[in-house]
C-alpha cells in the first residue's frame, strides 16, 4: 500500500473527526425544526397526564424565511447574469448570457427545485454545499446534504479548503459501468462490495456508499480519488479538468471562541436558529403548562373525605344527583392562573422574533400586544432589514460563486450556436450579478415603496418638462419604466417583456484595461476544448447521464 493511499485515508479520518464534533449540534437543530421532542421527556409527561405538545416556532420562522427567499430570488425570469469588465467584451457577455439563460431554463432542472433545499438548509444548519460540473451536455448543480460532505478541518476559510470528502451512493451496475469506461479500476470485484446477506432480487437496486476524496495539489490543481470502506481503491488522483466543483456558502459566519481549544472547523457557517433553540424549549414548557392550567380550571381537583359517602365516579361521569353526608367537607384545590403563563409566552415570543428577525406579523399572526401603525411598520422594516442581510450574505458566499462557475462551464463547453462570431480562445473577464429583489420582502411594503418612488420620479419628470430639460426627462422616464418592471411581478404578472417589450441592456461605464474591480472572474485556463464532449472519452455518462450526478465532473 502506497504512502499516498495512506495519506488519503488519513484525510478521510480527519475530515470525519471534524464533522463528528458538530454532528450532535446539527441533529439538535434538525429535531427542533421537525418538532421532535425528547422521548424521555414525553414519557415522563405522559405518565403524569401532562400536556406534551411541541409548538413549532422554529419551523414557522424558517418557513417564513424560505418564502422570503423564494419571492426575492424568483421575482424575475432571469436568476443571474454576467457583466463584462471592459466595454470591448460586451458582445461576449451578451452571447454568454443568452447561452446561460438557455441552459438554466431549458436544459437544467428547474432552479426553483434545485435551490429550494438550500433555502431550508441555510437557516437551519447554517452551511449549504453544492457541486457544479458539466455532465456532458449541460451544467449540473447538485445540492449536497451536509451529512454527505466533510471538509478539510484545518482550513481557515472556505477558500482555504485543500480537500473534501464526499459520500456518494451507487449501485453495483453503476460501478461496473464506470469500470467498463475506464473511470474505475477493473480489478475490483463490484459484486463483493455489497453485503453478503443481501441476496434477494432487490440487491440490484442496493446503493453502495463510496467516498470521493477531492484534493488540491501543490500546483493548485484538483484531483479525485474514490474509496469503498477505506480499504478498496477504485481510482486514485485523477485530474479534474475544471478544478474544484464544490461551492460552500451560508448566511452568517461561525464565531470563534478565542479561549476554546483549536479543534473547530472554521468552514462551517453558524445557524440563525441555533440561538432560539433554548427559547423554543421554554416556549414548549410554558404553553404546555398553560394548557394544564386550563384543564385544571375546567376539571378542578376535589378533596373528598373517605367517609363522605360520595362516589368520585359520579363526579367524573357528570351525574345529575350526588349523595353526600356533609357538603362542606368537600375542598376544591386551587388551580393555577393560565394568564400568568400567557404573559411569559408573549415575552418569549418577542425574544424569538428579536433573535431571528421574523416577527409574528410577518408570519401573518396578530400580536396580543397593542401596537400603533408606526410601531408595526418599524417592526416589519427591521425584520425586512435582517432578511435582506441574510440574502446579501447568500449572494456573496453561495449564489455568485455558483453562477460564476456555471458561466465558466457554459463558456467552455456551451453549444457553438450561442457564440457565433465570438472567439472563445481569449480569456474573458466578467462580474456575476444575482437578480435578487433586495429590500422589503413583504409585497405590500415593496409596492408601497415603489409607488412612492414612482411619484417622486414623476415630479422630477414634470419639473424637467417645465424647464425643457430633455436629458433629465428621459432619465426620469427610464427610471419610471424600471420601477414598473419591478412592480408588475409583485402584482402577479410574470412576463413583463410581453407588456413593455424587452428591456434595453445597460452599457457599462468605460474602464481602463489596467483596472479590475473586485469580484471579477477570469475564464483563464478554460479556453480550450470548447466543445467539451471529447474530454469524456469513453465516459459511460454519455450513454447514462443519470450516473453523472453521482460521480462528479471529470
Amino acid at each position: 500500500m502506497s504512502n499516498r493511499t495512506n495519506d488519503l485515508r488519513d484525510m478521510i479520518d480527519s475530515a470525519q473527526a471534524g464533522y463528528d464534533r458538530y454532528e450532535p449540534i446539527f441533529s439538535s437543530l434538525v429535531d427542533n425544526y421537525l418538532s421532535v421532542m425528547d422521548n424521555t421527556l414525553v414519557e415522563s409527561l405522559t405518565k403524569r397526564n401532562k400536556s406534551h405538545i411541541f409548538f413549532p416556532k422554529i419551523n414557522a420562522k424558517v418557513k417564513r424565511i424560505v418564502v422570503s427567499f423564494q419571492e426575492s430570488y424568483f421575482q424575475t425570469d432571469t436568476f443571474a447574469s454576467v457583466k463584462p469588465t471592459f466595454d470591448k467584451n460586451i458582445d461576449k457577455a451578451e452571447a454568454l448570457n443568452e447561452a446561460v439563460d438557455f441552459y438554466t431554463t431549458s436544459k437544467m432542472k428547474s432552479l426553483f427545485e434545485t435551490f429550494t433545499p438550500s433555502f431550508y438548509y441555510a437557516p437551519i444548519l447554517g452551511t449549504v454545499v453544492s457541486r457544479v460540473y458539466w455532465d456532458g451536455e449541460k451544467p449540473q448543480i447538485d445540492s449536497i446534504m451536509l451529512k454527505d460532505i466533510r471538509f478539510d478541518p484545518s482550513a481557515r476559510t472556505t477558500q482555504d479548503i485543500r480537500y473534501y470528502v464526499h459520500d456518494i451512493y451507487l449501485t453495483v451496475q453503476d460501478i461496473k459501468a464506470f469500470q467498463r469506461s475506464g473511470i474505475y479500476k477493473k480489478n475490483v470485484d463490484a459484486d463483493t462490495l455489497t453485503e453478503e446477506s443481501q441476496t434477494d432480487d432487490n440487491t440490484i437496486h442496493t446503493r453502495i456508499k463510496l467516498q470521493e476524496v477531492y484534493t488540491q495539489t501543490k500546483k493548485g490543481e484538483w484531483t479525485v480519488s474514490t474509496f469503498h470502506d477505506r480499504s478498496t481503491v477504485l481510482r486514485q488522483d485523477v485530474a479534474l479538468q475544471d478544478g474544484n466543483p464544490f461551492v460552500v456558502g451560508g448566511l452568517i459566519p461561525q464565531i470563534e471562541n478565542p479561549y476554546e481549544e483549536d479543534d473547530i472547523v472554521r468552514v462551517y457557517f453558524d445557524s440563525i436558529v441555533s440561538a432560539i433553540v433554548p427559547l423554543q424549549q421554554e416556549m414548549n414548557q410554558k404553553k404546555n403548562q398553560q394548557i394544564d392550567a386550563i384543564k385544571r380550571q375546567l376539571e378542578p381537583q376535589i378533596m373528598i373525605p373517605t367517609l363522605s359517602g360520595l362516589n368520585p365516579i359520579d363526579i367524573e361521569r357528570g351525574a345529575r344527583f350526588l349523595r353526600i353526608k356533609n357538603p362542606t367537607s368537600l375542598t376544591v384545590i386551587p388551580a393555577p392562573d393560565p394568564r400568568v403563563a400567557g404573559m411569559t409566552i408573549e415575552s418569549i415570543d418577542m425574544d424569538i422574533a428579536e433573535n431571528i428577525g421574523v416577527s409574528a406579523q410577518q408570519n401573518g399572526i396578530s400580536s396580543d400586544t397593542q401596537k400603533t401603525a408606526t410601531e408595526s411598520s418599524i417592526l416589519s422594516n427591521e425584520g425586512n432589514s435582517r432578511l435582506q442581510g441574510y440574502m446579501r450574505a447568500f449572494n456573496e458566499t453561495y449564489f455568485k460563486p455558483i453562477f460564476e462557475r456555471v458561466s465558466q462551464l457554459v463558456w467552455k463547453y456551451g453549444d457553438d450556436r450561442f457564440f457565433a462570431g465570438v472567439s472563445r480562445d481569449v480569456p474573458f473577464e466578467f462580474v456575476a450579478k444575482i437578480n435578487t429583489g433586495l429590500g422589503a420582502t413583504n409585497k405590500e411594503i415593496q409596492l408601497a415603496g415603489i409607488e412612492k418612488s414612482y411619484g417622486m420620479i414623476n415630479g422630477l419628470f414634470g419639473m424637467a418638462l417645465q424647464v425643457q430639460d430633455v436629458e433629465t426627462a428621459q432619465r426620469a422616464m427610464q427610471a419610471s419604466e424600471k420601477l414598473i418592471r419591478e412592480a408588475l411581478p409583485l402584482m402577479g404578472i410574470e412576463d413583463v417583456d410581453e407588456i413593455l417589450g424587452e428591456e434595453q441592456d445597460e452599457q457599462l461605464d468605460g474602464q481602463s484595461e489596467g483596472t479590475r474591480p473586485s469580484g471579477v472572474n477570469e475564464l483563464s485556463g478554460m479556453e480550450g476544448d470548447i466543445n467539451g464532449a471529447e474530454q469524456y472519452e469513453g465516459n459511460p455518462l454519455q450513454q447514462s447521464p443519470r450516473l453523472e450526478q453521482d460521480i462528479g465532473a471529470y
